[in-house]
This record gives C-alpha cells, structure tokens and sequence, in this order.
C-alpha cells in the first residue's frame, strides 16, 4: 500500500513538472524576442534585458497566436513604449494585467492606415494592441510562419510619435526607451513570467 501511495506521487509530481514546462505549448524559443534591424538580429530572451540599435527604423518579431473573435479567443500581443523606467517598476509575475496603467482596459491605441502601427507610439498611458485575425482588415502585424497554433509574427516600425507628432529615430530627443511586452497566452487575464518582457532599448 505504501508503494501505491509513493507510486501514485510520483506519477502526480511528474504530470505537474511535464505540465509546467510545456507552459500551453510554449518553447524556450517561441517566448523570446528579437529586434531586426539592418539585417541584424538580437534576441531577447530574459525578463528584463537590454539592447543597443541605430537611430533608423527596426522590426520587432514575436511568437503568438491567431485572434479569433469568433470563438472568443482574444489572443494579441500588447506592447507598450514609454520613457520613464518609474513606470515598469509596478509589473510584476501574478498581477492582474488591468491593474497596469499602460494596459488598462480602454488604453489601446488606435491603428492608422491599413489597419497597422506604422509608427511606434511613445506614452506611459497606452499600448499597442497587436492582432492577425484571417480577415484581411485585422492584419496588424506581418505573419512570417506557423508552427502548429504558434506563429511568428513581425511588427515594422518606421518611425516614432512623441508629443503628439511623427518624429525620425534620427531627431528623436530621447536616448532610452522601456517596450514592455505581454503575451497573455493562456488568457487568464493575469501576468505570468514567460509572458512579460521588459526591455531597455538604447539608441546610438
């Protein structure tokens, strides 16, 4: 009997770590990030991390899935850009993500032309609401390929918007920016570790 128990345990103990380390499908490398510019690739993996660019336009690509409305599977990426550190030190692992200034329920920034971010919107208030849904109008980011529900998603920045106009990286006045991005991938509404990044982006 006590075998039993141990046995059954162990099997308990092992579902749960197997569990745990699919993480809803997720790899290790369908988590990270990675900043493209000029043909140059950073990936970002850790929770918090730092990058260097040029002061010219870059791409973001990310790992996520297909928003469907219809089946109310609300999946997107949300990315805010901000200027002031201050603000990410209250994002924290377990936090409900509408307790978060910049993804308030409300703070998603409208998309221009064509229904995408041309621009990257710089403002502690708001964020990018990033989706690929199959209709053709919903296609906010580029969809580079599929891995079975998991797909590598592109967003192309040309440009900047600060203090209410369209600015080049080139004249941009600040040195540093904080993108924070979230993936609620399991869309429990709450801010788990694989699916926040913070990152301190510096230009040249």
């Amino acid at each position: 009997m006590i075998m039993n128990l141990n046995s059954i345990k162990l099997f308990f103990v092992f579902v749960l770590l197997i569990f745990s380390s699919c993480n809803y499908g997720q790899t290790n490398e369908n988590r990270q990030i990675e900043f493209f510019q000029e043909g140059k690739k950073i990936v970002v993996s850790k929770f918090v991390d730092s990058i260097i660019l040029e002061r010219k336009p870059f791409s973001i690509k990310f790992y996520g899935k297909k928003y469907d409305g219809e089946n109310d599977r609300l999946y997107s990426t949300q990315i805010a850009v901000i200027d002031n550190i201050e603000e990410t030190y209250n994002i924290k692992e377990g936090q409900n993500i509408s307790d978060v200034k910049c993804f308030e329920p409300g703070t998603g920034l409208a998309a221009g032309d064509h229904n995408k971010y041309d621009e990257m919107f710089i403002t502690n208030n708001a964020h990018h609401y990033l989706t690929y849904e199959e209709a053709e109008k919903e296609k906010r980011v580029e969809l580079i390929s599929m891995d079975n529900d998991f797909c590598l998603f592109e967003w192309k920045i040309s440009a900047a918007y600060y203090k209410k106009e369209t600015v080049s990286f080139s004249n941009l006045e600040l040195n540093t920016l904080y993108i924070v991005v979230l993936n609620n991938i399991n869309l429990n509404e709450k801010i788990d570790s694989t699916e926040l990044k913070i990152i301190h982006l510096k230009f040249k």
